[in-house]
């Protein structure tokens, strides 16, 4: 749901004159343009790569979309192609600001959700009355956020910060694609290996921390943990089989995150300073 919100986001600031909207995507930003593009009464030209799953390639054409093939390393100059053929509106699956503070406004619903649980049910109409009931004591101590591009993330992490400081946020990255993890550490923009994509299962966290997510997540992220791939399959099927919910890979990452000694260790270290 969270690439819905970007995507809408984006297309609704749109000028009225852009008709022909463009990314490139391997399934999941794929279908959140098609979907919002036709919302909105544009067209929709997706480049994905030759590897992206059937099942996603499919999905992106039946929102209404065209699906342009190509080798995972030419996508972003094909889609310039694109953009400059049809004088199209490029919109980057975590890079355009409309698209990271859309992907944002899941922490809104995500606090609410959580708080009516803990009420009873007991329906919380805004966050703004989560504000005023609560103040600076969230229902949450930590938000686990996989990360790619960093839309989702820094949009998180700028939101949840701005408003509740003291919650943890945690990046979550498969070890084989790491680049977000150094680059928090080193202070600086790292990229990964152009082949380190064959080499997980979460094909939808292939992308590199760009100049405009980088920065949010630089100020606003507390941590960025890395799992391995065979920790990604168990924390896939631990969901598939517990909670019966088909979470993709990508997600899973979170979660094996969630089950990670790293994360309890970081956990503990907050809890004891209460």
């Amino acid at each position: 749901s969270f690439k819905v919100r970007g995507a809408t986001n984006a297309c609704a600031n749109l000028p009225e004159e852009k008709k022909v909207v463009v990314t490139h995507s391997s399934g999941n930003h794929a279908q959140a343009l098609a979907f919002a593009a036709k919302a909105s009464g544009r067209k929709a030209v997706v480049v994905m790569p030759n590897i992206s799953p059937q099942v996603k390639v499919e999905a992106t054409k039946a929102y209404g979309a065209e699906v342009i093939l190509c080798d995972v390393k030419d996508r972003v100059k094909e889609a310039e192609r694109i953009v400059k053929e049809l004088d199209a509106e490029f919109i980057s699956p975590c890079e355009h600001p409309d698209v990271i503070a859309g992907q944002g406004t899941i922490v809104h619903e995500l606090m609410k959700q959580v708080q009516d649980s803990l009420d009873n049910g007991r329906y919380v109409s805004s966050i703004e009355q989560l504000d005023r009931d609560y103040g600076c004591n969230p229902p949450l101590d930590a938000i686990i956020v996989p990360v790619s591009g960093g839309g989702l993330l820094s949009g998180t992490a700028f939101f949840c910060k701005r408003r509740w400081p003291d919650v943890l946020v945690i990046g979550a990255e498969p070890l084989t694609m790491d680049d977000a993890s150094r680059s928090l550490k080193l202070g600086s923009i790292q990229t990964n290996d152009p082949n380190a994509y064959k080499n997980t299962i979460a094909d939808g966290l292939r992308l590199q921390l760009g100049s405009n997510t980088f920065p949010i997540v630089y100020e606003f992220v507390d941590d960025i943990i890395t799992v391995k791939e065979d920790d990604i399959i168990s924390a896939t099927s631990l969901i598939w089989s517990r909670m019966k919910l088909q979470i993709e890979p990508s997600s899973a990452v979170a979660v094996a995150v969630a089950c990670s000694q790293e994360f309890r260790d970081i956990m503990k270290k907050k809890l004891q300073k209460r």
